[in-house]
């Protein structure tokens, strides 16, 4: 039967009204002082159920860190905030010449076919540069390995034969005086046939003909021709 003015209530009911003018007024001084900074409605209300005896569940935090704000799924550090660094060391390091590396200078001769090779100490002006400055500083020159501790180089001559090629021999072959590139004194060259002169066994004398039979070795291709003039005379 609904309650009426003037009608006195039963002990139940006035208990639960109690109940509920006591929450209201517990509810009101708890969002007060939160307005003056102190503990949050929620947190107390829900200690408030707790005491009249309400179950209040507490939600269970979800497994695992919350991904980084404007980080890519799955990344941490600089990667997840878009910072630079490389799992092998620092990539911005350039390679360059160290003062004790070693030079080797590789030429091949077109005009022979031979390829020398010489090793150096660095160029002083060599030191501290990087390849592609490097390759400025030597631009007739083709790097083709470039290591702190070593640097290797080649080119291509066109014109010019290799030292050992630069000599001349004079020699007689089947009665005429043959020019060639090379010394016969050294067998480990070959002997690169550059003209075959005019002049024949019959225009030489004994002692020409007995020392141009075995070769006779020049210095110079000026050398050599100077003498074939001569002999023509």
């Amino acid at each position: 039967m609904p309650w009426t003015p003037g009608r006195r209530l039963s002990g139940r009911a006035r208990l639960g009204r109690g109940l509920f003018v006591l929450a209201v007024a517990v509810l009101l001084a708890l969002a007060a002082g939160r307005l003056l900074g102190g503990p949050g409605v929620g947190d107390l209300a829900g200690h408030l159920w707790r005491i009249l005896g309400v179950r209040v569940e507490t939600p269970t935090p979800a497994e695992g860190p919350p991904a980084a704000a404007g980080g890519a799924p799955g990344l941490t550090g600089a990667a997840a905030t878009g910072g630079g660094g490389s799992a092998s060391g620092d990539a911005g390091t350039a390679t360059t010449v160290a003062p004790s590396a070693v030079f080797l200078w590789a030429v091949t001769f077109e005009a022979c076919g031979c390829g020398t090779q010489a090793a150096t100490e660095a160029p002083e002006r060599s030191v501290g540069l990087r390849r592609e400055t490097l390759a400025i500083e030597l631009r007739d020159w083709e790097i083709t390995s470039f290591a702190p501790e070593r640097v290797e180089l080649a080119r291509t001559d066109r014109e010019a034969m290799c030292p050992a090629h630069t000599k001349r021999t004079l020699r007689l072959e089947e009665g005429k005086l043959v020019l060639y590139a090379g010394s016969v004194d050294d067998p480990g060259v070959e002997l690169i046939l550059i003209i075959t002169t005019g002049i024949v066994t019959d225009d030489l004398n004994a002692g020409e003909v007995a020392i141009l039979s075995t070769g006779l070795t020049f210095d110079s291709h000026e050398e050599a021709l100077s003498l074939i003039e001569g002999l023509g005379d």
